[in-house]
C-alpha cells in the first residue's frame, strides 16, 4: 500500500518521512491524480484493474515463453506475475480511469470525484 495518501501507522511518524520510497511517481492537480509505475516485460491486455472510491488495485499476469530446449534454472528480475495497491484519502471516479502501458511504463488518469459527483444524502 501506498504510504503517500494513508500511512501505516504502525511507523513512527518520522519513520515516514524518510521511508517514503515507491515505485511509483505520482502528480496530481485539481482534477485527478496521474501515475507512472515501470512494469517491464507486461502488455496492456495482462492488467487488471479494480476502482472504488478510495482504493486502485493494480494487477498484472503474463505467461513465461522459454526459449525451445531450454528450461529455467533460476528466477530472476522479470516476474510473470505484479500487483501494487493504492489507497487515496480523496475519493476517485472510478469509472473514468484511464491506462496506457508502452515502453515498460504503465500510466493511469486517475480522476477525482468533484462536488457535482457526490451525492448529497440529506438527514430526516
Amino acid at each position: 500500500m501506498h504510504s503517500l495518501f494513508f500511512p501505516n501507522t504502525l511507523l513512527p511518524t518520522s519513520s515516514l518521512r524518510h521511508n517514503t520510497h515507491s515505485d511509483a511517481d505520482i502528480f496530481e492537480n485539481e482534477q485527478a491524480f496521474w501515475m507512472e509505475l515501470p512494469v517491464a516485460g507486461f502488455e496492456k491486455d495482462d492488467f487488471t484493474i479494480s476502482a472504488s472510491e478510495h482504493q486502485v488495485v493494480l494487477k498484472a499476469s503474463r505467461e513465461r515463453q522459454l526459449p525451445e530446449g531450454f528450461s529455467q534454472i533460476q528466477e530472476g528480475a522479470v516476474s510473470t506475475e505484479w500487483e501494487r495497491t493504492f489507497r487515496f484519502k480523496q475519493p476517485l471516479k472510478a469509472d473514468g480511469i484511464e491506462a496506457v502501458v508502452a515502453n515498460g511504463v504503465l500510466t493511469l488518469t486517475l480522476p477525482k470525484k468533484t462536488k457535482e459527483h457526490l451525492v448529497v444524502v440529506q438527514a430526516r
